[in-house]
């Protein structure tokens, strides 16, 4: 290699020139609080407009800030302003923690899918939402796919979504999901296509400034309209299950990309997907294991990840009740083990896991909407008294949340989220989350610690002074452990009260795909890639400019020791350039995929270009000056 050259690979950085070289096992911790016998009682007063009627979907958590769970949906075929229901736009119902609702809105547009999240990292709850009527006659509602500002009041009424929905999605997208798909530590956006529609598949990456960047995705192809987010095969990225036609389990590669994963799950055929998705850990091995229902039937069925990247069918062990359109993998009765719960012809049951994911104890069953034999969405994410125990919420006919009825005897904190095992990457963002069983009912107020050395500690601080929202967006620091514990401190009417994260989990630096070095001639530059990309990108950058403006790369046009060498088919490249006496010049590689979308069939086209990799603090380097898309 010349004098004055570096190489910064991503994701390995080094230095190179003449001057410088460079298992599951048994809960503990939190007390678990366990109760084999659940029942629910009606907690909708002022749930209208109604949502029931036809297929929709509704967030829950908090979105104004009070500690106390809000419902969020862009609502069903009636939205916006058809009658009888007079739905309009991006829709809250506010919740006061004793089964009151107000109802809040903002926009002339609707029927779809929707997430609520923090997207543009100022501490307030924005929403993603997927819709079939754009109707929007300004920039707020006039795409399929959008993501909306929120103001903390719960209204959602500033558009945040240039770049969104523009390739080549049609009639309508539904299920939509935020996710830190790229591990850059904000939310990035996945969205299915509304039934049939063209939208298919899309996955879009945040590039915080209000535009999306598409890093995945194709048109076309059946789907039932549910999308779940989790980690399946517990390498630290983020993957999606969806009952999609081309695949309902779809691996990420931690920049954005997907590929499917369905060896062992049954094929139901071409016009019958996979229904009411959900993931969740059930034998505590570190894996998401699934959950859905039958297209047609009424069947619920149970698959358990393998080590070896295969499915598991113990669908033999869960009880049949008939009833199965929607499921959820959630810990209903606060033993610290994960539950299944399906809705569906009108009843909801919940059945006890054990954390084999083969043994099911029935907990509740009851008829959550006498007035229909449909179901169009099913949402278990939120606590809405208190008492430490999530409650459903449910669309038939009518539109309902049900409040768990186990009164709280004191206060109580339970770490909920990282579950056991689980690997983070340093610099992505993940959820924290967390229970509480509060007398009172007050909120109260939450300090989060994390600890790198067991739940003895030492003990740092993530956060103080937050509002109980029983969910935390964190991004994951630059450590590395293999026995991580979060400390969750609640101060409330009723006093302080503790919990620790009952198992461990572990947090590791992003994996290295690529190793770039130079070949015996000096000027020729290779690198071998595991993630198999078809083409490469090549970036020279100065290191003087670096220093001064800390951009990584830089526009040739102003930088006269920058190069952009683009779409490169070989892994390799030569380059004859010599800086300048006593300056430095740096290398950084990256690639894309390319695959058919759809929008010129039967011709690949690029996907989204990989980011640069992280620097020493785990911030992922910022591609000012790429190469295409």
């Amino acid at each position: 290699m010349r004098p004055g050259t570096l190489l910064l690979v991503a994701w390995s950085v080094f230095l190179l020139s003449a001057q410088v070289a460079g298992a599951a096992g048994p809960a503990g911790g939190n007390t678990p609080t366990g109760n084999r016998q659940l029942s629910y009682t009606d907690c909708s007063d002022g749930l209208t407009p109604s949502l029931g009627g036809s297929i929709t979907e509704v967030a829950v958590g908090d979105v104004n800030h009070d500690g106390h769970p809000d419902l969020v949906s862009v609502g069903n075929h009636a939205n916006p302003g058809l009658s009888p229901d007079d739905q309009h736009g991006a829709m809250s119902w506010l919740g006061d923690g004793a089964c009151h609702w107000t109802w809040v809105h903002c926009g002339e547009f609707g029927y779809g899918g929707c997430d609520r999240g923090d997207a543009d990292g100022d501490g307030t709850i924005d929403i993603a939402y997927g819709i079939h009527h754009n109707y929007g006659d300004t920039d707020l509602g006039d795409q399929l796919l959008e993501v909306t500002l929120g103001d903390g009041t719960g209204r959602f009424c500033t558009p945040w979504d240039d770049g969104l929905g523009t390739h080549g999605e049609d009639w309508g997208m539904f299920s939509t999901r935020f996710g830190d798909f790229d591990e850059d530590a904000d939310l990035d956006v996945v969205s299915i296509g509304f039934g049939g529609a063209e939208g298919g598949f899309q996955v879009y990456l945040n590039e915080q400034d209000g535009t999306w960047r598409r890093s995945f995705g194709f048109l076309g192809g059946n789907t039932d309209n549910s999308m779940e987010v989790g980690d399946i095969d517990n390498d630290g990225h983020l993957d999606i299950v969806a009952g999609k036609q081309q695949g309902t389990v779809w691996l990420g590669d931690g920049e954005g990309f997907f590929v499917v994963s369905d060896e062992g799950l049954p094929d139901f055929g071409e016009y019958c997907n996979m229904r009411g998705v959900s993931l969740g850990d059930l034998n505590r091995d570190g894996r998401d294991d699934i959950a859905f229902c039958h297209c047609w039937e009424t069947d619920t069925y149970v698959f358990l990840r393998r080590a070896d990247g295969t499915w598991q069918d113990v669908s033999n062990t869960v009880p049949q009740t008939g009833h199965c359109d929607y499921t959820e993998i959630v810990d209903m009765d606060g033993d610290g083990l994960l539950d299944l719960v399906t809705f569906g012809r009108g009843w909801l049951h919940v059945y006890g896991g054990d954390g084999t994911g083969i043994h099911w104890t029935p907990l509740s069953g009851f008829q959550a909407d006498p007035s229909t034999d449909s179901a169009e969405a099913f949402r278990v994410s939120g606590d809405l008294d208190l008492n430490g125990r999530p409650d459903p919420v449910t669309v038939g006919g009518e539109y309902h949340a049900w409040q768990e009825t186990t009164p709280p005897s004191t206060l109580r904190v339970r770490v909920t989220r990282p579950t056991i095992g689980k690997k983070l990457l340093a610099g992505q963002m993940r959820w924290i989350e967390w229970a509480v069983e509060s007398p009172s009912g007050d909120p109260g107020s939450v300090t989060l610690e994390l600890s790198t050395s067991g739940p003895g500690g030492p003990w740092q601080e993530i956060a103080s002074g937050l509002p109980d929202s029983r969910r935390y967006e964190w991004r994951v620091p630059a450590v590395t452990c293999d026995d991580c514990r979060i400390r969750v401190t609640v101060t409330t009417a009723d006093g302080t009260a503790s919990g620790v994260s009952p198992d461990p989990f572990t947090i590791a630096r992003r994996p290295d795909p690529v190793t770039v070095r130079f070949e015996d001639d000096k000027e020729t530059l290779a690198w071998t890639d595991s993630l198999a990309r078809d083409r490469w990108n090549v970036y020279r950058s100065s290191w003087e400019r670096f220093r001064e403006t800390g951009e990584y790369t830089q526009d040739p046009a102003t930088e006269p020791a920058a190069a952009r060498m683009c779409d490169r088919e070989e892994t390799r490249v030569t380059d004859d350039f010599v800086p300048e006496p006593g300056r430095m010049v740096f290398y950084l590689v990256t690639g894309y995929h390319l695959r058919d979308d759809g929008t010129e069939p039967g011709t690949p086209v690029p996907m989204g270009e990989g980011p640069l990799g992280q620097d020493s603090a785990a911030h992922m380097r910022r591609n000012s000056h790429r190469c295409g898309p």
